[in-house]
């Protein structure tokens, strides 16, 4: 609908109320050029016809904060990894499937809820076994999945370094979930200094010397061999996790750490 066919619409309406457009809309006169004064109708005509020939962009390269246009008020840090990632070169072969009828996501998801209710106490590959079916009997993990645990991968992870440093830790956090107030600036969404909530879930964090050590763990299948490289695509996401602790918390982060628990393998960034 054009300017003026709203505008048509509009005073049947108004006449109908028994009331004047004078008395429902009030219309600011241009600035004071000398010309003679014209009525508020004959202004909103003039106002309609100027709405009328203005494109869209013309009328927001005018608009003072369009710089916020399109900035979104909420984003996820998976998300915003995503966005700051190299597009992938288009590639024939089919990526490596699952072999055993589980998607990568839910596997991520299984392994990740088993962590976070067994805790890291040390317990070898048939103990994680054991622990798991007491997990699928209690409810707490999917009892359709449980036969995807990896439990030797888990066994590996709790005997690892990282893993020892929790337990000896003063504090230590499971899949704890933030917020955080941020720019569309910092987070490369726009030239604006809008606003932008960040959400997150940090794996495990924990609090060694007064300082957080950030752990994210990933079921991605890669190898001793290739874990560094494969571990940067993920430095921005430690970045807001360190970011957020030390915002939220106050403390500093000493350490951030992606474990790849098929391969065993840690990678400090």
């Amino acid at each position: 609908m054009d300017a003026h066919t709203y505008f048509d619409l509009l005073m049947p309406a108004i006449r109908m109320s028994g009331r004047n457009l004078e008395d429902l809309v009030r219309i600011l006169p241009p600035a004071n050029n000398g010309a003679a004064p014209v009525s508020s109708a004959q202004r909103l005509s003039e106002l309609l016809d100027a709405a009328q020939a203005c494109q869209p962009a013309a009328v927001f390269r005018r608009y003072a904060r369009s710089a916020d246009l399109g900035v979104p008020s909420k984003v996820s840090v998976s998300a915003l990894k995503r966005a700051q990632e190299q597009p992938a070169v288009f590639s024939p072969q089919r990526p490596p499937a699952e072999d055993d009828g589980i998607t990568a996501a839910k596997r991520g998801t299984l392994m990740h809820r088993v962590l976070e209710v067994m805790g890291i106490g040390q317990k070898t590959e048939d103990e994680v076994a054991a622990a798991v079916q007491e997990l699928a009997a209690s409810h707490k993990i999917d009892a359709d999945l449980a036969r995807h645990v990896d439990a030797a991968a888990i066994a590996r992870f709790l005997h690892s370094d990282l893993a020892e440093r929790a337990r000896s830790a003063q504090k230590c956090l499971f899949e704890q979930p933030f917020c955080l107030n941020m720019s569309a600036r910092e987070l490369a969404l726009a030239d604006s200094d809008e606003a932008v909530i960040v959400q997150g879930v940090i794996d495990m964090c924990f609090i060694e010397d007064g300082k957080w050590v950030v752990v994210d763990y990933k079921t991605d299948r890669v190898d001793a061999g290739t874990a560094a490289e494969a571990a940067q695509k993920y430095a921005v996401q430690l970045r807001l996790y360190s970011r957020a602790l030390a915002d939220i918390t106050g403390l500093p982060v000493a350490e951030s750490w992606i474990y790849y628990l098929s391969a065993g393998a840690a990678v400090r960034l």
